[in-house]
């Protein structure tokens, strides 16, 4: 995955994006939890698309991490609940 060149988003690709927001989330969870957070497992969702309206569930704060990239734009939307 790393180093290759791709044409177009393909469902490997999307599955890739997956993967590294497993990896980003199980990292953050683990630190967080250590300092009294109590994050849970979550399911990550890649969107591919332009215009794309999104529908929440919950009414839990979110977070939005935008990125740059030679492809276009990315972004990260993270949805925090407190307890």
């Amino acid at each position: 995955m790393v180093g290759e060149e791709a044409k177009e988003i393909t469902a490997e690709i999307q599955d890739g994006a997956g993967e590294l927001i497993n990896i980003i989330y199980g990292q953050a969870k683990t630190i967080l939890n250590k300092n009294d957070y109590k994050l849970e497992m979550a399911l990550p969702t890649v969107l591919v698309g332009e215009k794309l309206k999104i529908r929440h569930q919950g009414r839990a704060q979110t977070i939005v991490v935008p990125f740059e990239s030679d492809a276009g734009p990315m972004f990260i939307e993270v949805m925090v609940e407190r307890n």
